[in-house]
């Protein structure tokens, strides 16, 4: 029995760590926004008796998160100018996309889908944006602010925010609306993110990481100018 407690003080003592808990309380916030534009927007215009084939198209919002691998290597090679000296480039990269995210949500709730439907579709399009945005950047936060014995500890809290994230936006926002408006169920839910901005500044850097940039831009050039030489000197060599 006494083993058995002592192997739960164990977990316990590992996933409270300092880096575990930041990564667990940014998986919190990769889901407000997911959870948002999947369920409880959906919830919103079927309550506000918008046409149910208008209510589908929404779904052409989710696209940015199957597609942000097209600018995730813009986010992952550079920086943002003057922001990123003072606060590194994954934090820069972060406060600047939650602010905007943020700013969306709140946007979305002061706004009317009966008389603006099409602006209702542009939030919606642009929130899912950030929130893609946000997700890459958390990922690579992820595996450079842990150690290699901490990866899977991390993809699980990751979850775990993940799903927290969904309760507050999805359940969380469906209560609320029994006590207040749409629009402030979005405000506050706005305010969420904003307060995890603020939370962004706190999180630690792992200084291990920090490399010169122009040597990486080398090192990730350099394969590719070999690649390209050697393919080319093949098919000369061929004729």
């Amino acid at each position: 029995m006494q083993s058995k407690l002592l192997k739960i003080h164990d977990i316990i003592k590992f996933y409270s760590s300092k880096k575990l808990i930041f990564v667990f309380l940014m998986g919190i916030v990769s889901g407000i926004p997911l959870y948002l534009i999947l369920s409880t927007m959906m919830i919103w215009l079927t309550r506000e008796n918008i046409d149910i084939a208008k209510i589908g198209l929404f779904t052409l919002a989710q696209l940015p998160w199957s597609l942000k691998f097209l600018w995730a290597p813009v986010i992952d090679n550079n920086n943002i100018p003057i922001i990123s000296k003072y606060f590194g480039k994954r934090k820069s990269w972060l406060l600047v996309t939650q602010f905007f995210l943020a700013f969306s949500i709140i946007t979305l709730g002061f706004n009317d889908p009966n008389k603006y439907l099409l602006f209702t579709a542009i939030i919606a399009f642009a929130i899912s944006f950030f929130s893609a945005t946000q997700d890459i950047i958390i990922d690579a936060f992820r595996i450079e602010l842990l150690d290699q014995e901490l990866q899977g500890a991390g993809a699980a809290m990751t979850q775990a925010g993940y799903r927290i994230g969904g309760i507050i936006a999805g359940a969380g926002a469906l209560y609320f609306r029994e006590i207040i408006s749409w629009k402030y169920v979005f405000v506050i839910l706005g305010l969420t993110v904003f307060l995890f901005m603020f939370l962004t500044l706190l999180i630690p850097e792992n200084r291990e990481i920090k490399k010169d940039t122009k040597k990486n831009k080398k090192k990730k050039i350099q394969p590719l100018c070999v690649y390209f030489y050697r393919t080319t000197k093949r098919i000369f060599n061929k004729k």
